[in-house]
């Protein structure tokens, strides 16, 4: 389970930021980037559980990063990249139905990843130069993501059978959209 919180990010902030879903500052060592031929562990989970949800056995944490602002002709070109905080995410449990829960999230993530990206290049295409546009496409997928993300745990809490499709819908949008998967 995720529950996500999402906080207005100014102007000056958004460029070298990202959707936090946790509250801490991470560094590097303590990131997994989002990649189709690695899943997460649960040893990947390094955070304190919080034992006071009831009924949460496990939480991912995540972040959509934006970094490496490039103008090309006053045009801005940036990164966007998802990324999976060990030390935020926690579990109690070690089965394999919840962790295939919590991979979903971190997939999630992805596709969200993925929207902004595609959002940014046709943007880029149409040769905008207003960063106020660009800013508000991440607050806005931001906020997608996180009713997303809730109407994801309200649907299979409690309903294992509902995780098989959920998986299925989310990797069919991942590769309709894979096109716009992280590129170096």
């Amino acid at each position: 389970m995720k529950l996500i919180t999402f906080s207005i990010i100014s102007l000056f902030v958004f460029l070298f930021s990202s959707f936090e879903n946790g509250k801490k500052a991470f560094d590097n060592a303590d990131e997994i980037a989002w990649s189709e031929s690695s899943k997460l562990t649960w040893d990947d989970f390094k955070g304190i559980p919080d034992t006071s949800k009831v009924y949460v056995w496990a939480e991912t944490t995540y972040k959509i990063q934006i970094t490496d602002l490039i103008l090309e002709k006053e045009v801005p070109k940036y990164k966007v990249r998802c990324y999976f905080i060990k030390s935020a995410s926690w579990t109690i449990t070690d089965d394999k139905l919840s962790l295939m829960h919590e991979q979903l999230h971190f997939d999630i993530a992805e596709l969200y990843a993925r929207k902004i990206r595609k959002k940014f290049e046709s943007l880029n295409a149409q040769k905008c130069t207003d960063l106020d546009k660009y800013h508000n496409v991440y607050e806005t997928y931001g906020k997608e993501l996180e009713s997303f993300q809730n109407l994801y745990d309200n649907s299979v809490y409690f309903k294992d059978n509902e995780l098989g499709k959920w998986i299925k819908q989310n990797s069919l949008e991942l590769i309709r959209l894979n096109k716009y998967k992280f590129t170096e």
